[in-house]
Order: C-alpha cells, then sequence, then structure tokens
C-alpha cells in the first residue's frame, strides 16, 4: 500500500498553481468574473491588468448586411469577415443564428450591433377578439406583440425581453448600450417622441423617462442608426446627432448639430466610433464629407474628396457605417446604367482619399432607400454578459 507520505507528495505533485496555466485559460476565468472582481484583480499585476484588458475587449470580425431576395426582400443576413493581416474585406458568406435556438429566422429582425451583442425585435401577430358595444358582437382585431432579444452569435447566449407594455406603441427601433470592459450589464434604449425607454439586464426592469426636444429637431427625419461611446448613445437625425447620456439615474439629451457645411441629399449620411471618436460623414452627390466630433461636442472636418474620383460610373454614394480601428469608411454606390448598389470600402488621411477596394457585393436598389440601416459592424466578444 502506498504511504501517507507517497500520497501526499503525490497530491502536491498534482497541484497546478494559477500562474503556471496557459494564457487562454486565465483568459476564460477572467471573462467569468464580476466587473468589480476584475477591476480589482487589475492591481495584481502588470501581466494580469494586460490579460483581463484582454479577455473584456470586443475584436472586430466584419460586417453584417441585410442582402435582398427578389421574392424576399431583405430575408438574408450575410457577413463580410475582416482580414486584419491585409486591412481588407473578404468574400460574403450566409450569416445565421441557428445554433442559437432563437425559434425565428435572422430576417427584418435585426435592429443594433454593439460590441458583440445583436439586438434583434421579432413581431408576432394574431387576433384577438374584442366586444364592440355600438354593434353588440363579438369583432376580431389583429395584434403585434413586439419581443427584443440580445444575442452573443460567438458564446450562443441569448436573453428575451418583453415590449415595455403589451398596449405601448408598436416603434420597435431600438438602441443597444453595453461594453464588457465597463460592466457585464447592458441596456436596451427605445425611442418615442419625447421619451425614453429603458431596459436594464441588471435591474430586469424597464423605466421610462421623459426628454425636452426642441420643436426643429423633433420634425427632422430621425435614422434608425445609433453608436454606443463611454456610457452615451449617439443617434443620427437629418438636423441633428442627438446624445443620450445617463445622469444620476436620470437620463437627459443634448442636441448636437450636425456641420452648417453638411448637404445631404436623400438621407446620405451615417454616424460611428472610429479610433474613439465619433465621426459623422454626409454626401451630396458630388462630394462625400468626413467630421470628427471633439471633446467640446464641435465639428472638425477630416476629410473631403469629389465622387467621381471613386469612379464616374456610380451615382448617389451613400456613407453606411466606419472602421472602428482604421480610418476607413464603408460606402455604398450605385451604377447608373443598371442601378445596382455595390458596397466599397474607402481608406482616407487628412483631407484625401488613400485607397478604395473592389465592389464587395451587389444587389437591387429598389429597396435600399426604404431601409437605412442594413449594414452593421460585427464584433467577437468572449465575455458572457450577466443574466
Amino acid at each position: 500500500m502506498m504511504g501517507e507520505d507517497q500520497i501526499c507528495k503525490r497530491q502536491k505533485k498534482n497541484k497546478t498553481s494559477f500562474e503556471e496555466l496557459a494564457d487562454d485559460s486565465k483568459l476564460d476565468v477572467f471573462r467569468r468574473l464580476d466587473i468589480k472582481d476584475r477591476g480589482k484583480l487589475k492591481c495584481v499585476s502588470k501581466t494580469w491588468r494586460i490579460l483581463i484588458s484582454a479577455s473584456c475587449f470586443p475584436t472586430y470580425a466584419g460586417l453584417l448586411y441585410k442582402r435582398e431576395h427578389i421574392n424576399k426582400p431583405l430575408g438574408e443576413i450575410s457577413k463580410i469577415p475582416f482580414d486584419n493581416s491585409t486591412r481588407r474585406l473578404g468574400f460574403s458568406t450566409t450569416f445565421s443564428l441557428k445554433s442559437v435556438r432563437l425559434g425565428f429566422e435572422l430576417t427584418r429582425e435585426l435592429q443594433e450591433s454593439c460590441n458583440g451583442l445583436l439586438l434583434l425585435c421579432h413581431s408576432v401577430s394574431h387576433y384577438e377578439t374584442i366586444l364592440e358595444v355600438a354593434d353588440s358582437h363579438n369583432s376580431p382585431k389583429r395584434k403585434t406583440i413586439y419581443t427584443y432579444y440580445v444575442v452573443n452569435p460567438l458564446t450562443k447566449q441569448f436573453l428575451k425581453i418583453a415590449k415595455p407594455k403589451r398596449n405601448s406603441a408598436s416603434y420597435k427601433y431600438a438602441a443597444l448600450a453595453y461594453h464588457p470592459a465597463e460592466s457585464s450589464h447592458f441596456k436596451i434604449v427605445r425611442f418615442r417622441v419625447n421619451h425614453l425607454d429603458i431596459y436594464s439586464s441588471q435591474t430586469e426592469k424597464w423605466a421610462s423617462f421623459r426628454i425636452q426636444l426642441k420643436e426643429n429637431v423633433l420634425k427632422a427625419k430621425w435614422v434608425k442608426q445609433s453608436v454606443y461611446f463611454q456610457g452615451s448613445i449617439y443617434r443620427l437625425s437629418m438636423s441633428h446627432v442627438l446624445r443620450f447620456v445617463d445622469k444620476n439615474h436620470c437620463w437627459v439629451v443634448q442636441e448636437i448639430e450636425i456641420p452648417h457645411t453638411a448637404k445631404i441629399v436623400n438621407e446620405a449620411a451615417c454616424i460611428g466610433l472610429s479610433n474613439g471618436q465619433i465621426k459623422f460623414a454626409s454626401s451630396d452627390g458630388l462630394n462625400l464629407k468626413i467630421w470628427e466630433l471633439n471633446k467640446q461636442h464641435g465639428w472638425s472636418l477630416k476629410c473631403s474628396f469629389p465622387c467621381n474620383k471613386i469612379s464616374k460610373i456610380y451615382i448617389s454614394p451613400k456613407p453606411l457605417t466606419f472602421h472602428p480601428y482604421l480610418d476607413s469608411i464603408i460606402v455604398g454606390y450605385v451604377d447608373s446604367i443598371d442601378m445596382i448598389m455595390n458596397l466599397t470600402s474607402i481608406e482616407y488621411s487628412d483631407e484625401k482619399m488613400i485607397n478604395y477596394t473592389k465592389p464587395i457585393f451587389q444587389s437591387i436598389y429598389s429597396r435600399w432607400g426604404k431601409d437605412h440601416k442594413f449594414v452593421f459592424p460585427l464584433f467577437h466578444c468572449e465575455a458572457p454578459f450577466c443574466i
């Protein structure tokens, strides 16, 4: 039989300290910790601080776009991968969430993308029997129920969230506020005229906040495009960029006028986050201009160049989204002969265009004007959110 001393020596030999683990194993442990615990552990050593920061930082994986079919408009979501070594977008492939088992197809449901999470809004219509007093008979009335889904396509984690109230407005567009380095919880921000409906995964409840907007802001066209950055939601309209921020558990709005020299034709404008800065781009059909929002919430012109510098056969350039880490913008161009839209990536520097890629995909043009937001940045995030 094995003696006690031999057993103790064998047990000590089999024990592995945390420092002896591979970096991948350490990252997996750090991702499972609460945000407060990760903050404390950053103080242990420089190595731990670097690893913990890496475990929380989403990586850019490319683009998602709604691809059109003649018989099924916007019926397919495709993915365009990004190659970090060549700094190029690759060939498109079909993107599916079937492995997540949501119970419905990913078609028109995609609303927003934020640091590794996707926000979907699924609607189900049914008929309810309602008694009409005047006619003294039962009358079926069509009801539509909206449900939000927050999904991490990499970890297959998802959460189903009911709309604030069953009888609330049917408007379903909302923004997503999430960054794993700030918190393991997320917020859904739903816009209603002079109100915001906010869902917090921490409280698991909806809360409504009244906001004050000027008359000209209310009348302007609001674009279904939002960006989350350092605790604030930025949403684009045709007159302003609206900054929604949580101050002491009370949401307020800041109205930032778009640059006075920005001439927008056919809603050809977008906002995005690039290199830690909020960027704004617009096109008047002749020139494409890109601005950067400074700390004083004023705009600085970053780049401007003629649209025909890319190609003389393309018209109606439409800026769509920015690359998060490069001075690059995704633009949709329409072929003036065949009326086919092409997606193009343009690299720029101060005051000039450096390079642009060949068209990534083609699609029938007619539908895109009805769905402004059809290109979404895709991130991979291995850190699970709290549920």
